[in-house]
């Protein structure tokens, strides 16, 4: 990995000719919960959470927008505009005054220097551009259960960071990154792993206590943005949900894959093709693979509308029957795998924008749907399942400045995501593409977010889950009855007739405290602390779970 990755630097730095925009803003940016308030108060316009990331020109263009409208914001918004304009004056200035690179002139001074973004390398010139950074991080863990025994883990990992764009139209993103376990036992490593998609990916972990990521692509943007192509790995999110997504949330691990992006003026179409880690009951597949596509239409800046489309195919390698950009993927799909070996997902979602301040969204999930079935009062009944939501966004609510707040209802019927044949899964090592909330559950969760200051951000969220869940196996181990609650376990539907939240029946009260801390710039401190009560109701049995996170990191 070493070799390769200054193989790359030499070859970059030899093509006199890269330059910075088209490569993408990751979904984590605090860029994009601030870019959402600037829609609700009506500062700027076409923007769309529903598919992200954005380039970092998309991030660019809303940002000149702000700035000629610098007047309707208040203090704290001033303030962390301030810190967004520091951090992409290369992509609005196209210079790099705003910009210190420690490989030209090294400084220890500069390291804690609060005026200009850092970097490890920074170039530039009329055609190209480079980035390189670093990044650190020291994180402790501390699980404090009543339903599992309490454990706590250290881990220290360090990484770079590569990003640029060739000729204003050729963009690449590399970011790689090695931890290690520094304090804690191999308990402390299941636990882990079990709250933290990064650790749950990655196979040596439990095993050999160091784990290692990436994220890294080449994307083409036509400089008129009309069409673009990104073949790599990167998280991305698709749905109008404001706390959670039906569609795709960005949950898992990021998965490699094959997208094209078409936009002309309300229209934007996105379709892609991925590969996903998934197994049968603990028996690896051969492949698994995603094919979807979605379409938003923009009516107006009050109203929005997005269809999509899915299929999860799996021990079938790459097929040009799903490689069609243009096609119904369901009726594609008749022709392409044996009937009932994938898993077929559609939705339809909208966000309603009828004042300023104020947003709503709902959206439906369909995953498997017979007219015929529709209304029977039988287990034939089950080929019809669904996800709903319904959501409300509130900037300054009761005239409170800085504050937004979300409220937001999910509900998910059994056997949602998962799929019959146990390989089809709406999953990516085993963990839901879709809404955290499993299968047979459904929750109202509200959020609040406030800027305490222009780099202090407050987090609080407060969920109430129910959830059916519940296998029954006989005494040679063979399946009797799922109440559909698991999202990798699909066996068993349509054997009885499905019921909501039917099953052993569980409640749970999460309450999650975040606090993010920029006490210089590009060196943060987060605390996260969590606490669930956990009520299963089906043995009279309450459990009070915690957990508390405190990170250090730094990325220059």
């Amino acid at each position: 990995m070493k070799k390769t990755f200054f193989l790359i630097i030499v070859l970059l730095i030899s093509i006199s000719s890269i330059y910075s925009q088209v490569e993408l803003v990751p979904i984590s940016h605090k860029v994009y919960p601030f870019l959402k308030r600037m829609e609700l108060k009506g500062v700027i316009e076409n923007y769309n959470s529903s598919n992200l990331p954005l380039s970092r020109k998309d991030v660019a263009i809303f940002l000149k927008e702000i700035q000629e409208k610098q007047s309707n914001l208040d203090s704290s918004e001033k303030k962390v505009f301030k810190d967004l304009l520091i951090e992409f004056h290369f992509d609005l200035e196209k210079n790099l005054e705003g910009s210190y690179s420690f490989f030209k002139k090294p400084s220890l001074g500069e390291i804690f220097n609060d005026d200009n973004y850092k970097y490890l390398y920074a170039y530039a010139d009329s055609n190209a551009s480079l980035f390189l950074d670093g990044m650190g991080s020291l994180s402790y863990r501390d699980f404090n259960a009543e339903s599992y025994p309490k454990t706590n883990i250290g881990l220290g990992e360090i990484g770079i960071r590569l990003r640029g764009t060739l000729y204003d139209n050729f963009g690449y993103y590399l970011r790689m990154s090695n931890g290690q376990q520094i304090n804690g036992d191999g308990y402390a490593r299941v636990v882990a792993a079990s709250y933290d998609s990064k650790l749950h990916s990655t196979l040596k972990f439990l095993g050999e206590k160091y784990y290692d990521s990436f994220e890294g692509y080449m994307r083409f943007e036509a400089s008129n943005r009309a069409i673009a192509l990104t073949f790599g790995r990167e998280k991305f999110q698709m749905g109008t949900g404001f706390i959670d997504k039906l569609f795709l949330s960005g949950n898992t691990a990021p998965f490699d894959f094959g997208r094209i992006d078409v936009k002309y003026k309300s229209l934007h179409y996105s379709f892609f093709y991925g590969n996903l880690k998934g197994d049968s009951l603990g028996v690896a597949l051969t492949s698994k693979n995603i094919i979807a596509h979605r379409l938003d239409i923009n009516f107006s800046e009050n109203f929005r509308l997005g269809l999509y489309e899915s299929i999860i195919a799996a021990n079938r390698p790459i097929s040009f029957t799903y490689m069609n950009p243009l096609s119904f993927l369901t009726s594609a799909d008749f022709t392409a795998e044996p009937k009932n070996q994938s898993n077929a997902l559609m939705g339809i979602d909208m966000e309603i924008k009828p004042v300023n301040d104020i947003a709503f969204q709902l959206s439906l999930l369909i995953d498997d749907l017979n007219f015929k079935t529709l209304y029977a009062n039988d287990a034939s009944s089950d080929d019809n399942k669904f996800g709903y939501q319904a959501g409300i966004m509130f900037v300054d609510p009761f005239k409170i400045s800085d504050l937004t707040a979300t409220v937001e209802y999910t509900r998910i019927d059994p056997f949602v995501y998962s799929h019959r044949t146990n390989e089809s899964t709406y999953a990516d090592w085993g963990i839901s593409l879709g809404h955290a909330l499993p299968p047979n559950s459904d929750e109202i969760a509200i959020l609040l977010n406030y800027y305490l200051s222009g780099r202090t951000f407050i987090n609080f969220k407060y969920q109430h889950q129910r959830s059916g869940t519940g296998i029954i196996l006989d005494s040679k181990g063979n399946l009797v009855r799922n109440y559909g609650g698991d999202v990798n376990r699909g066996d068993g539907d349509g054997t009885y007739r499905n019921e909501f939240l039917m099953g052993n029946r569980i409640d749970r009260d999460m309450f999650t405290f975040a606090l993010r801390l920029e006490p210089v710039r590009q060196y943060f401190i987060d605390l996260t602390y969590s606490l669930q009560n956990i009520n299963m109701k089906y043995i009279d049995k309450k459990y009070v779970d915690s957990y508390f996170y405190v990170t250090v990191s730094t990325d220059f």
